[in-house]
């Protein structure tokens, strides 16, 4: 019996992945789109870099390696990349489908739809936030490489690289999972929306929200919604600038200091109410996806 349970696991374990995989594979913007943006920052500093060494410019003042500053600076845009390409993935993630007829095709495979919606939602919510993570450390360890050549001293930079990687990567795991109700809500669109599933999407929340403020004068809806988004603000604090004065250039930044307390007991850490009252919420939308797609038909 035992043996049995296992090899069911295994193989709805297996059926998951190919799904996922195909996911990435038929949407590879999700992949390009964040490495692009994490290599944004290694590429205006290697430009800085053959400046100095070409003796165009040079560092004044010393040049200070920051590990923290690096990944941060890294994180962001990285990160806000990968929340986009979420955005625009789970818009069209099931109206795509049933737009170019592929519906017909993958419901012939033995897939179940809480598969495939699930597969779907685990792209959002753990393979973009992770590969970001990857990008972003990436783009890091290439920012510390250009700092050598603009003589720096990494060394404690390097050390402290993979703390800061850990605690970075669960800052961003979980501020995806704050964001769970937008990608529920927006996999019900998709597959609910018949068209335009970003009007729907978008306009449907904004057009509550103004008639709300317009017949009682009130913005309860308005403070529910963007106050369970608040996250991202803190995550997305901080700016890291490469400054140039004539042939000088300088390297300023304030890095996001994220540490296990936070993540754990912090006003949005893992232990907020505000975050399972959302996954819950983003459950339900997710189940209405996946309901709306056993019965769907060819737009």
């Amino acid at each position: 019996m035992s043996a049995t349970v296992t090899r069911a696991s295994r193989s709805r374990g297996q059926v998951l992945f190919w799904s996922m995989r195909r996911e990435l594979w038929e949407n590879r913007f999700l992949l390009v789109v964040p490495a692009l943006a994490a290599a944004l920052l290694p590429l205006a500093f290697l430009v800085i870099a053959v400046m100095v060494l070409r003796g165009r410019a040079d560092v004044t003042g010393g040049f200070h390696v920051d590990s923290g500053t690096l990944l941060t600076s890294c994180t962001r845009p990285a990160i806000a990349a990968a929340i986009l390409a979420g955005i625009v993935y789970g818009l069209g993630a099931l109206h795509n489908e049933a737009r170019d007829r592929s519906l017909l095709f993958w419901k012939s495979m033995p897939v179940s739809d809480a598969m495939a919606v699930a597969a779907k939602m685990l792209v959002i919510i753990l393979v973009l936030p992770l590969f970001a993570m990857i990008c972003a450390a990436v783009a890091c360890l290439l920012l510390i490489m250009f700092s050598m050549l603009l003589g720096g001293r990494p060394g404690l930079a390097l050390a402290h690289l993979p703390g800061e990687a850990v605690f970075q990567t669960g800052a961003t795991l979980l501020l995806f999972l704050w964001m769970f109700p937008l990608w529920g809500w927006l996999l019900l669109v998709s597959a609910a929306a018949r068209r335009s599933p970003f009007l729907w999407a978008f306009g449907l929340p904004l057009a509550v929200i103004v008639l709300e403020y317009m017949t009682f004068g009130t913005g309860h809806a308005a403070r529910l919604v963007l106050g369970h988004f608040r996250p991202i603000l803190p995550f997305m604090a901080g700016n890291l600038e490469i400054v140039t004065h004539g042939t000088s250039v300088g390297l300023s930044g304030m890095p996001l200091r994220v540490n296990a307390a936070a993540l754990a007991s912090g006003a949005y850490g893992i232990s907020a109410p505000g975050l399972w009252i959302g996954l819950g919420a983003g459950l339900l939308m997710t189940g209405g996806a996946v309901e709306i797609r056993r019965r769907q038909t060819l737009l």
